[in-house]
């Protein structure tokens, strides 16, 4: 059996897909459509979810729903987990009847954590695709819990209040959005129990209305430990905002006119108003650091420079300073707010999170501010981290996203100075030796390291490019390399070739380099070099098993 999982109305819904053979097939019609020939009936369904610790009712949830699957022949297509092509001729998409267990919010979250991660229950039943789907929402979900990406909301329905945690579509959690969207499978919302056509509601709503919904549910069970419904005895709340505080950790609706609950309303709306229109408008802005001009003359005058990019292709960007100054001829169309006043929003609310920004606006710098090179360091350690995590693009030299501030050390022996007079290597041979290291993809000679070292910075150019260094690595290196002894015996470099070396912590072992008479042999014990399989030895009593011989042709 194949459980697949649809969504519909703030519900998932669990059915069955079984082999024609099976005799946990569901014949019973609704409203006169078919039932699905291949659809499981509830108890084989109840069967196969057994085992899994899941405290589902099937007698209380389960029902008989209509769900639309592309056809051929009068029959639905198999799903692809059934490991069957799909057919090539033209498809029509039919309603079929499907028996169903429907879960509510909170089991619905208890069993996509049960199946995460899995293939098969222990039932042997598969998890089909669109069931590991929504294992993705919840993570999806769950990550914007952990960043602290939601804000409480008072939403109304038909003149019903309800309290609820809603998520903040920020920067990457916006790409992932999109993904997900795209990767819905189609019989993941292929369901329309109560629809006289097709389901009408695109990946976009339903994914919106699945995270929203997840959300929520787990904020407000880590608020108030589990979920209580505002019954019983009435409560006396102070003010509407007691209420609804209250609310946001209970479940059910804000009830109580006297409040004022429609004031509040507007208040809460005006609180969420800069981050809601964030991100919902086109445009987003984008702090990038630019490397001193050397060319112009200013050697250690870097630059923040803010630009703003649109949305759906952050490829085009405007600086900042040209959007204030002629704003609305380059964003035509924004009616709901000036472009000016979305900048200043944006600005500010960067600015609560690094105050060198907050400082460039005291200036009025509205393109940015200039730094030296330890502002430069700040901006790469803490402000462009605390700036991404608010949700704002930032953009960095490729040399610090690539960056490798560790120094690589690699050691390099050889033959060439040393008289092998018998022509044989052996693991006594006197060889030389010595340790080279590297830094941002260069090597560095001893000499180069310690004039770094001396700088004491953590930026340095090395070779005209710039390179982010430890310095209490680089010294490290410098002491490392200055001790090592500049002749040892061959076994000593297949030690270190294979990694058995003192090197310090803070750096990276890049391997020997050797010369032919020492690499091959390195190349053997290293599995890299392939060799001859010899016969097995005149005058052994016994017969060598396949990986003795080849261990001696070793």
């Amino acid at each position: 059996m194949i459980i697949h999982a649809g969504y519909y109305e703030g519900d998932l819904y669990l059915w069955g897909e079984v082999s024609e053979d099976d005799n946990d097939i569901n014949k019973q019609t609704k409203g006169g459509i078919r039932p699905h020939p291949l659809g499981a009936s509830i108890g084989g369904l109840s069967r196969s979810l057994k085992g899994t610790s899941l405290k589902i009712r099937p007698r209380v949830s389960s029902s008989l729903v209509k769900i639309w699957l592309p056809t051929i022949n009068n029959n639905p297509i198999p799903s692809s987990d059934a490991g069957l092509a799909p057919p090539e001729a033209n498809l029509t998409v039919v309603p079929w009847s499907v028996q169903a267990i429907r879960l509510p919010l909170e089991t619905t979250v208890d069993v996509i954590c049960a199946v995460m991660g899995k293939k098969t229950l222990d039932s042997g039943a598969v998890v089909g695709a669109d069931l590991v789907y929504w294992t993705d929402v919840l993570r999806f979900a769950g990550l914007h819990v952990a960043r602290q990406q939601f804000l409480p909301d008072l939403t109304v329905d038909k003149n019903a209040y309800t309290a609820v945690w809603t998520p903040v579509f920020v920067d990457d959690s916006l790409e992932r959005l999109s993904g997900l969207v795209e990767r819905m499978p189609a019989v993941a919302r292929a369901l329309a129990p109560t629809e006289a056509g097709p389901p009408r509601r695109s990946a976009q709503e339903i994914l919106s209305q699945a995270v929203n919904m997840m959300v929520d549910y787990i904020v407000r069970s880590a608020a108030s430990g589990s979920h209580t419904p505002m019954t019983g005895r009435r409560k006396i709340f102070s003010s509407a905002h007691e209420l609804w505080l209250y609310a946001l950790k209970a479940t059910g609706r804000v009830a109580g006119t006297q409040y004022g609950i429609s004031d509040l309303v507007t208040d809460v709306h005006q609180w969420r108003w800069p981050i809601d229109i964030r991100t919902r408008h086109p445009i987003q802005l984008c702090f990038r650091l630019e490397e001193p001009d050397e060319e112009a003359g200013y050697t250690d005058e870097w630059r923040v420079r803010y630009l703003v990019q649109y949305r759906d292709d952050p490829s085009l960007t405007i600086s900042a300073e040209e959007v204030w100054r002629d704003g609305t001829n380059l964003f035509p169309g924004q009616d709901d707010i000036s472009i000016r006043e979305l900048l200043l929003i944006l600005l500010g609310q960067a600015a609560r999170v690094s105050s060198s920004i907050a400082a460039s606006l005291a200036r009025r710098e509205m393109g940015g501010y200039n730094i030296d090179m330890k502002g430069a360091y700040e901006f790469l350690t803490k402000d462009a981290v605390a700036l991404r995590k608010a949700g704002h693009t930032v953009m960095l030299p490729t040399w610090w996203t690539n960056k490798s501030i560790k120094p690589r050390l690699a050691a390099r022996a050889g033959t060439k100075n040393f008289n092998i007079s018998t022509g044989m290597l052996s693991l006594n041979t006197i060889v030389s030796f010595d340790w080279e290291a590297a830094l941002g993809g260069q090597k560095m000679t001893l000499d180069e390291l310690e004039r770094i070292a001396r700088i004491k910075e953590p930026l340095v150019r090395v070779r005209g490019k710039w390179t982010a260094v430890d310095v209490p690595d680089i010294e490290s290196a410098i002491k490392f390399m200055k001790k090592g002894p500049k002749k040892v015996r061959f076994r000593d470099v297949i030690r270190t070739a294979l990694g058995v070396t003192d090197i310090p912590s803070g750096m990276v072992f890049d391997g020997v380099e050797t010369d032919d008479h020492m690499a091959e042999v390195l190349k053997r014990l290293d599995g890299k070099a392939g060799f001859r399989e010899l016969e097995q030895p005149e005058g052994f009593v016994g017969t060598l098993r396949p990986y003795q011989l080849r261990g001696y042709s070793w």
